[in-house]
């Protein structure tokens, strides 16, 4: 369903396709939930459910209607893979209205109440974008990574995980 392209070692594309009701989907949930500021924490909190808590800590900032602040801390995804604990920190715009960028920055201000030690995510940006193609969406995720893929040893799982995560969005009802 899912198919991951490397167009060198540090830059990569996902693509799929999903039926065009999805975006009807989204695009509801959306306006009906776009100006209650606590959807971002129950969302979190409703994937914590689901993950056993994944995301450890968590802050925000909501600049405008198009541009957030992030930083999250990954509390055992990485250590169950054989790494350290990872943080990131980044901006997440709306370029277009079939278009979401994510730029990594760690020198973003939005502290963690965790403490301990916790690596940056070696991830420099992420694109998502989708074109209509009759009653589908074509989507595509690309990022690029600090390094070769081939130095994380942990790389085929994260991606395999990335996958089921795509199949089970697309697969799952949307309330």
């Amino acid at each position: 369903m899912a198919e991951l392209i490397s167009d060198s070692p540090t830059k990569h594309r996902i693509l799929f396709s999903a039926p065009a009701m999805f975006k009807t989907q989204l695009s509801a949930i959306y306006e009906k939930e776009k100006d209650n500021l606590m959807v971002v924490d129950k969302y979190i909190s409703d994937f914590n459910a689901k993950t056993g808590d994944l995301i450890s800590d968590n802050n925000y900032a909501i600049l405008d209607d198009k541009n957030l602040e992030v930083a999250v801390l990954f509390k055992h995804l990485f250590r169950a893979l054989g790494t350290s604990r990872k943080y990131a920190k980044f901006k997440v715009s709306i370029t277009s209205d079939t278009s979401v960028h994510i730029q990594m920055d760690n020198n973003i201000k939005l502290k963690l109440k965790s403490q301990g030690t916790a690596d940056l995510m070696p991830v420099k940006t992420i694109q998502a974008s989708y074109v209509e193609d009759g009653e589908n969406l074509k989507i595509t995720i690309e990022f690029e990574t600090e390094d070769d893929v081939a130095t994380y040893k942990s790389f085929p799982m994260i991606v395999a995980m990335i996958k089921d995560g795509i199949v089970e969005a697309l697969t799952t009802p949307i309330p």
